[in-house]
């Protein structure tokens, strides 16, 4: 088995460094498409006002990367309260569709490390997947416990199969006790 290492890359110049093995995973990834193309993600990243990152898995034996998980996040207050800081996939809210990007060989491993740094390394308060078609994902959300997470899946248009997932960090005993319904956006917030 591989030895493979999670990267947080945030800078434009960083971004640039790893082209070659993005336009790798591109050609070898049955799933990718044009919005999640580097070109497509560089134009966005560098006219984006919102925080953006990409999380990356790196093989240390081959020093490539064999996944990337392109993220933006949105930080607004929320009717005037404490910042609220929504992570969205990579291009949203401007990109069509969004995913990930991984070599077939290390697809669950990878998709399942990108998860666990998602969870544990970045600060947010909810996910909102939106229009990913990408059959990966449900190997993502499978590392996300219900004891801790709270997570919605709402049908946006059933001829194109594609979904609206929210997501957010709520205690389950936090849930029992509150007599709200989520509204309609399906966000929860601790």
């Amino acid at each position: 088995m591989a030895k493979l290492q999670v990267e947080r890359i945030n800078k434009l110049s960083s971004f640039e460094k790893i082209r070659d093995d993005w336009e790798r995973l591109y050609k070898i990834d049955s799933n990718s498409h044009i919005y999640i193309s580097w070109l497509w993600q560089h134009h966005l990243f560098s006219s984006s006002l919102n925080e953006w990152l990409v999380v990356g898995v790196k093989n240390l034996e081959t020093s490539n990367y064999i996944a990337f998980l392109p993220l933006t996040i949105d930080e607004h207050k929320q009717i005037g309260i404490f910042p609220i800081r929504h992570i969205l996939f990579g291009g949203k809210p401007t990109s069509v569709y969004s995913g990930f990007l991984c070599s077939p060989d290390y697809e669950n491993e990878a998709i399942r490390l990108l998860a666990e740094y998602v969870q544990s390394k970045l600060k947010w308060d909810s996910i909102l997947f939106t229009w990913i078609k990408d059959p990966r994902l449900n190997t993502f959300l499978s590392t996300f416990p219900n004891s801790k997470f709270f997570v919605n899946f709402t049908i946006k248009h059933k001829n194109l199969k594609t979904y609206t997932i929210s997501m957010a960090r709520k205690i389950k005993q936090l849930l029992k006790k509150s007599s709200q319904e989520p509204h309609s956006s399906g966000f929860f917030y601790s």
